[in-house]
């Protein structure tokens, strides 16, 4: 075999692969073991969708059947404030593992601008004041081990965080939205997490060291 003749051999053999991982079904992603009381799925990646709705009753879910482009997550979309209130919904579906029964359900969202809201199969769960910090909702409550469910995140544009008396002057924002003003959507990894009995929520832990006094305080 000559040398041009196994270079084109090993091409053809790459083009195969390629099309057999195109034609695969999409694998459930499956929970990461992080300790003996929590798990957790990684809910990053481009199975989300984003529908964009405008004007009065935009907050409120979209219709399944309204128009959806692609979105990966973590993401970024350009949304200025606008004189109509804009809405960003992303949304994807997420299998809960059977063996995930009897235990709390959150979904972990590291940062996601503005005002997100959270639902779960069009059900309202939970809802963040800002855009930059991190939040959990419970879902325990609104999903079942062994289901498959739709989780929508809905984030609005930057007069989200406006006080509407005083829009347009500089300054007046009643949350911190930092310089990236005009850019919406879930920026930071979005997890579903679930932990077996009593747990101390990660965003209200405080840890306090003093060198000076030798001490750790929590």
């Amino acid at each position: 075999m000559t040398r041009l003749e196994s270079r084109h051999g090993l091409a053809l053999a790459a083009a195969l692969l390629a099309a057999t991982a195109l034609c695969a079904p999409a694998q459930d992603p499956r929970p990461q073991i992080l300790s003996q009381t929590r798990s957790r799925i990684d809910l990053c990646g481009p199975d989300w969708t984003m529908t964009t709705l405008k004007g009065p009753g935009s907050e409120n879910p979209p219709a399944q059947n309204a128009p959806r482009v692609p979105f990966a997550v973590p993401g970024e979309v350009r949304a200025p404030a606008k004189e109509v209130p804009e809405h960003l919904w992303f949304r994807r579906t997420v299998r809960v593992p059977q063996e995930w029964a009897g235990r709390r359900i959150f979904l972990n969202v590291r940062g996601a601008k503005y005002r997100p809201a959270v639902y779960a199969d069009g059900k309202f769960v939970g809802s963040y004041g800002d855009g930059w910090t991190p939040f959990e909702v419970e879902l325990t409550d609104f999903v079942a081990p062994g289901g498959t469910h739709e989780i929508a995140i809905r984030c609005g544009d930057r007069s989200a965080v406006e006080d509407p008396a005083v829009k347009g002057k500089v300054g007046k924002t009643i949350a911190p939205v930092g310089s990236s003003r005009d850019i919406s959507g879930p920026w930071l990894p979005v997890y579903l997490d679930s932990y077996a009995g009593p747990r101390i929520p990660d965003l209200d832990l405080e840890i306090v060291t003093s060198v000076r006094n030798g001490t750790l305080t929590l």
